[in-house]
C-alpha cells in the first residue's frame, strides 16, 4: 500500500498545470451563473483564455475550435442534470464534456453528417477508451428530434483508504459520483443562503431527495489506493484524493453505512455529508416554501415538513391542504420541481392619513405657457376668487391600521404615515363637525396662501404697470400681481404669490412667501429672486434664483446662479438656446432636467444634485483638511520608520531610546498622537455631513435628453465628474457609492 501511495505522489507532482486550475470551475460557474443564454441558446460562449478549467480541456483535446459555450445540464443529462458541461460545437456534431474534466458526450448529431465522419471526429479528441457509439445509436439519434446523450468517455476516480461511495437513495445499486453531489450541493447551499425564492432560476436546481432511514453512502474500508485520471488520461491533482465524510447534520453512522435521519435534501460541502431542510423561509418571516428539487418519487408525509416547521418556529398560518397534497405527489412522483406555499404571514395594513382637500381652484394666475416657453396672462382672471364666508378647505381625519404577524408569530406594527398638522392661519376660522372633518371657511375676500401646515386668505394688489419710480418698491402682505415688468434696482416682497407679467430687470429683486411666476424672464447680475414655494419663468440669464419648491424653466439658463430643495426642469422652448443650461452653477437637492448640457465654445458648467452649496463647501474644506492631516501624519511616521500608525511598534521605540534621541521621539509621538485625534475629528465631521445627506442623495439625478459638452461638471452628493467628450441622453445617479451613467 505504501508502495501505491507513493507511486500517486510521483503522479501527481506532474501535475501542475491542472493543480493551478483547480478552483476554474467555481470561478467559471459563479460568473456565468447570472449571464443570459447566448448563441442558439447553447450556453456562455466562453475562450480558453478567459477560463483556466477550458484551457485545460483543450490541451488535452488538441483541436481547432476557437472557444466553448457553458450552460448547465439539464434531465437529458441523466445521472449528471445539474453538473455543469462545456458544449463544442462542430460541423457534424456536438460534443459535452463535464467541467471537471471527468465525463464527455455525444449530445446531437447533423442530420446532414456521415456516420463514419461522426466517428473519425469522435476518435481524434484524445479520449482515453473510447466508447465509440454504434451506428446504430447514431442513427437513433438522427430519426428523433431530441437526442440522449450517448457517453464517449469516463475518467478514472481516485480511490485512497477509507474513501466512501455515494448512492442515490432508495437506489443501492446506483453510485452517485463524488464531484456530481458536491457540485449541487454548493449551488444548493447558495440557494438556501438566498433573502427570497429566485423562482426564474429554480428550475434549474437539481438537488438528491432522501428519506429518513435511507442509505446516503458507504464507507469503502477495502479501496485499493488507485490513480485518478481525467477523461484524456492525465492524472488528477492531489486534492482529488477524498477520504471517508463526516457524519454531519440529521446524517448517523452505522457501521460502514451513512443513514439519513430526516427528510430533506443530501449534501456534501468540506466532506461533511448533511441532509438539510427542504422548507425555505424569506428574510422577512412573511413565506415558507417547499422547495421541489428532485423529479423522483421520495417517501414524504406532512409529519415530516412539520418537522422542519417547529425547528423554525412556524407554528400558524400553515396551509394543511397544500402540505397534504404536495406530500402525496412527491409520494407518488407525479410532482413538477419548483415550490410550493405553505404558510404566509398577514402583512401589516396601512392606516390611512389624514387628508387635506382644498376646494378652491389652485391654478388660477398660473397662466398658459407658450411655445417659447413665455406664460400668457391674458386670459387669467387675477380679481379675488375667495369671497367672505366661503369653505375653503376640509381635514378628513385618518383611520388606524391593523398590525400585521409574521409565519413565528411576531407582530409586525402597521407604518403610521406622518401627522398632518394642518391649522388655520390669517383671515381663516375652522369648524369641526360631528364626524370629526374640519372645515375651513374664509374670513375676507382675497387669494389663497396655502402651506403645508396653514391654510390662510391674504389680499391681492394688482399693479396695472411696470414696478419703477411711479410706483416704488413694494411691500405687500398677500398676492402681489404687477402686470407689467420690474424695473432696474427695484423690489417686491409679498407674503403670498408674486405674479410678473413682463420680465425681472437687472438688480431688481423679489422675495415671496409663495410662488413666483414671471411671464417673461430675469436677467441681470445683480438680479435675485427668492421664493418659498415654485418659481416658474421663460429663461433665467445672469441672475440668481432661490426657492424651495421646484423651478421650471421654459426656455434657457445661461451663465445664471439657482438654487433649489425641489427639482430643476428646463424645457425646450423656441429660442436657439432651447432646453439648455450654459455656464454658471445649478443646484438642486433632488434633480436636475434639461435637454442641453454646457456649449461647445461656453466657460465651465456646473450641474449638482443632491447637495447644496453650503454642504459642497463643507465637504470640499473638510477634504482638503483630511488630505492635509494625511501628509503631515505620514511624515511625522517617517520619524519613526512606520507606514502606518502602530502604537505597540512606537512604544517598543521610546522603549529602546535612551538620553536626547528618547526627549526627540516623545515630543514627537505626542504630536503624532494629536494628529491623530485632529484627523479623527475631521473624518467624523465629514462622515456626519455624509449621512444626513444619504437619503436624499439615493434618488437624486442629473439627466439631460440631448446632448452634454465638454466642460461641463457633474457632481452629485460628494461624487464629481468632469465631462470631457460629447455625450448624447446620458443620466447621472449614484449606485453602489459610485457615480455612474446610464
Amino acid at each position: 500500500m505504501l508502495e501505491s501511495s507513493n507511486n500517486i505522489e510521483e503522479q501527481t507532482d506532474n501535475t501542475s498545470d491542472f493543480d493551478a486550475n483547480s478552483e476554474a470551475l467555481g470561478e467559471s460557474t459563479s460568473a456565468n451563473d447570472d449571464a443570459s443564454t447566448v448563441d442558439e441558446g447553447v450556453g456562455n460562449r466562453i475562450k480558453p483564455d478567459e477560463d483556466k478549467r477550458l484551457q485545460w480541456i483543450f490541451q488535452g483535446m488538441d483541436c481547432d475550435l476557437k472557444y466553448a459555450f457553458l450552460s448547465k445540464a439539464g434531465d437529458e443529462a441523466g445521472a449528471d442534470a445539474g453538473n455543469w458541461f462545456y458544449h463544442f460545437q462542430f460541423s457534424e456534431c456536438t460534443l459535452a464534456i463535464r467541467a471537471d474534466c471527468m465525463k464527455a458526450y455525444l449530445i446531437s448529431v447533423s442530420k446532414l453528417a456521415a456516420m463514419s465522419r461522426v466517428s473519425e471526429l469522435v476518435s481524434q479528441c484524445n479520449f482515453r477508451e473510447l466508447q465509440e457509439p454504434l451506428s446504430a445509436q447514431i442513427r437513433e439519434s438522427l430519426m428523433g428530434s431530441v437526442i440522449n446523450w450517448l457517453e464517449l468517455s469516463t475518467g478514472v476516480s481516485p480511490q485512497s483508504t477509507r474513501d466512501a461511495v455515494f448512492y442515490r437513495p432508495g437506489k443501492s445499486d446506483r453510485s452517485l459520483e463524488r464531484e456530481t453531489l458536491e457540485c449541487l450541493s454548493s449551488e444548493l447551499v447558495e440557494l438556501l443562503a438566498a433573502d427570497s425564492i429566485p423562482e426564474e432560476k429554480l428550475l434549474e436546481f437539481r438537488s438528491i431527495a432522501v428519506s429518513p432511514r435511507e442509505i446516503i453512502a458507504k464507507a469503502n474500508t477495502t479501496a485499493e489506493t488507485c490513480v485518478g485520471k481525467d477523461i484524456f488520461g492525465r492524472p488528477l491533482p492531489r486534492d482529488h484524493y477524498k477520504t471517508e465524510p463526516k457524519a454531519g447534520a440529521n446524517v448517523t453512522r452505522n457501521g460502514d453505512d451513512y443513514l439519513a435521519t430526516r427528510y430533506g435534501y443530501v449534501t456534501l460541502c468540506e466532506n461533511e455529508l448533511s441532509v438539510v431542510s427542504p422548507v425555505f423561509i424569506t428574510q422577512d418571516a412573511m413565506a415558507v416554501h417547499w422547495i421541489l428539487l428532485d423529479r423522483r418519487a421520495v417517501e414524504v408525509s406532512p409529519d415530516m415538513i412539520d418537522e422542519w416547521l417547529m425547528d423554525c418556529r412556524v407554528f400558524d398560518d400553515v396551509d394543511r391542504e397544500v402540505v397534504e397534497q404536495t406530500a402525496s405527489e412527491v409520494a407518488s412522483g407525479k410532482h413538477c420541481l419548483g415550490s410550493r406555499l405553505i404558510a404566509s404571514g398577514l402583512p401589516p395594513v396601512k392606516g390611512t392619513e389624514p387628508e387635506v382637500i382644498i376646494l378652491v381652484d389652485l391654478a388660477r394666475g398660473v397662466g398658459e405657457v407658450r411655445k417659447d416657453g413665455s406664460i400668457d396672462f391674458r386670459g387669467t382672471n387675477f380679481e379675488p376668487n375667495i369671497h367672505l364666508g366661503q369653505e375653503i378647505a376640509q381635514l378628513i381625519p385618518g383611520m388606524a391600521g391593523v398590525d400585521g404577524r409574521n409565519v413565528r408569530g411576531d407582530t409586525i406594527e402597521c407604518k403610521v404615515g406622518p401627522e398632518v398638522k394642518f391649522k388655520p392661519g390669517a383671515a381663516v376660522r375652522v369648524e369641526t363637525d360631528e364626524d370629526g372633518i374640519e372645515h375651513y371657511y374664509s374670513e375676507i375676500g382675497g387669494s389663497l396662501k396655502l402651506t403645508t401646515r396653514e391654510v390662510a386668505v391674504v389680499e391681492t394688489l394688482i399693479i396695472d404697470r411696470n414696478v419703477g419710480f411711479d410706483t416704488g418698491n413694494l411691500e405687500f402682505k398677500g398676492e402681489v400681481i404687477v402686470k407689467g415688468s420690474i424695473g432696474q434696482g427695484f423690489t417686491v416682497k409679498a407674503s403670498g404669490d408674486v405674479v410678473v407679467f413682463g420680465t425681472v430687470e437687472d438688480a431688481a429683486a423679489i422675495a415671496s412667501g409663495g410662488n413666483i411666476s414671471v411671464g417673461r424672464g430675469i436677467s441681470g447680475r445683480k438680479t435675485r429672486v427668492v421664493a418659498i414655494g415654485d418659481i416658474r419663468t421663460q429663461f433665467v440669464h445672469d441672475a440668481e434664483i432661490r426657492c424651495r419648491g421646484n423651478i421650471v424653466i421654459g426656455d434657457y439658463v445661461h451663465q445664471a446662479t439657482l438654487r433649489t430643495d425641489g427639482k430643476i426642469l428646463v424645457n425646450k422652448g423656441s429660442g436657439r438656446r432651447a432646453g439648455s443650461i450654459v455656464g454658471g452653477r445649478v443646484w438642486s437637492m433632488k434633480g436636475i432636467e434639461c435637454h442641453t448640457g454646457g456649449s461647445p465654445s461656453s466657460a465651465t458648467t456646473q450641474l449638482a444634485a443632491g447637495i447644496d452649496p453650503d454642504q459642497a463647501r463643507n465637504l470640499d474644506l473638510l477634504s482638503r483638511k483630511i488630505d492635509e492631516s494625511n501628509r503631515h501624519i505620514a511624515r511625522q511616521l517617517s520619524r519613526f520608520h512606520l507606514q502606518r500608525v502602530d502604537v505597540g511598534a512606537i512604544q517598543r521605540l521610546l522603549a529602546a531610546s535612551t538620553g536626547p534621541q528618547k526627549k526627540i521621539l516623545v515630543r514627537a509621538a505626542k504630536q503624532l498622537g494629536e494628529m491623530v485625534q485632529q484627523h479623527r475629528e475631521l473624518t467624523l465631521a465629514k462622515k456626519e455631513i455624509e449621512d444626513g445627506m444619504a437619503k436624499g442623495l439615493a434618488g437624486a439625478y442629473i439627466a439631460v435628453m440631448e446632448r452634454v459638452y465638454p466642460g461641463v461638471e457633474i457632481r452629485i452628493g460628494d461624487y464629481n465628474r468632469k465631462v470631457t467628450s460629447e455625450m448624447d441622453n446620458p443620466r447621472f445617479h449614484v449606485r453602489r457609492n459610485l457615480l455612474v451613467e446610464r
